[in-house]
């Protein structure tokens, strides 16, 4: 009996320790440690690049109606005016067509565009473009239609460019001129070229155009640095030599082009079926 007594306390006594152990070791010696909360990090919100800097240059687009070599030459160096009297980056770009060009203006490939006539007509009728100066030849901003032949092919000219005091004149008329072209095979230009297909001269010159979405501080930039360029000796010879023989520009908006858009319609022309 004394025996199982003993036995039942020792185990008691060891059942005692393990508890008090297991307690011993759940209490913690010491608090804790939260780790400290890490302020977020603010990234700030991108740097939009500016319209006219040279990682967003300013593009102006040629006509492609002249060798691109000489449009190459001439748009680089009215370009670098440009920029000398804008701080404005611009480039130049030479357009596959007529077609091409007017949609440049369009999607943003081009703020400025040297425009001929139907070409803008297409591109205002489709809000795209917005003139701003038209060129002027021979002291004009109108012209007809001209047949230009090589210099070696035997025709005669009947066009004295002097007459009408610079403004030019034929001196036959078309009969005699034309039947020189009888039984020859002609070249056609663009079908968005008005000089091309009107015998009359209503049509106005090629003009400076910029995009419709083109801000309007940086329109105003561009629009006095182009007065300014017609306006000097070295602007006119840029102008001059650009390939487009400029001998100046006139300041016109939209409404320049109103009749000739009556001739057009007076003639069943309708300049969007011209772009293929």
């Amino acid at each position: 009996m004394r025996k199982n007594r003993t036995f039942l306390a020792f185990s008691l006594l060891l059942v005692a320790s393990f508890v008090l152990g297991a307690c011993a070791q759940a209490t913690p010696t010491e608090a804790p440690v939260v780790p400290a909360e890490v302020p977020a990090t603010e990234v700030p919100p991108p740097t939009e690049v500016p319209l006219g800097s040279p990682e967003m240059p300013i593009v102006m687009a040629l006509a492609p109606s002249a060798t691109s070599q000489e449009l190459i030459a001439g748009g680089d160096a009215i370009a670098a005016k440009l920029s000398e009297l804008t701080g404005y980056t611009i480039t130049t770009t030479i357009p596959t067509s007529y077609a091409a060009l007017v949609e440049a203006m369009g999607s943003g490939n081009a703020h400025i565009g040297w425009l001929p006539p139907l070409a803008y007509v297409l591109a205002s009728q489709k809000g795209y473009a917005d003139v701003v100066y038209v060129a002027i030849r021979s002291g004009s901003d109108y012209y007809g239609a001209q047949f230009i032949a090589n210099v070696d092919s035997g025709f005669t000219s009947y066009f004295d460019a002097a007459a009408n005091d610079g403004a030019g004149a034929n001196t036959a008329d078309a009969a005699t001129a034309l039947v020189q072209f009888d039984k020859k095979k002609p070249c056609w230009t663009d079908p968005l070229s008005a000089s091309g297909y009107v015998t009359d001269p209503i049509i106005p010159n090629d003009n400076v155009s910029v995009a419709m979405d083109l801000p309007e501080d940086v329109r105003a930039k561009i629009v006095e640095a182009l007065g300014t360029l017609a306006s000097t000796e070295e602007g006119i010879t840029l102008l001059k030599d650009g390939g487009y023989d400029i001998s100046g520009l006139s300041a016109r908006d939209d409404t320049f082009y109103d009749q000739f858009r009556v001739y057009l319609e007076a003639s069943g022309i309708d300049v969007t079926t011209l772009v293929k």
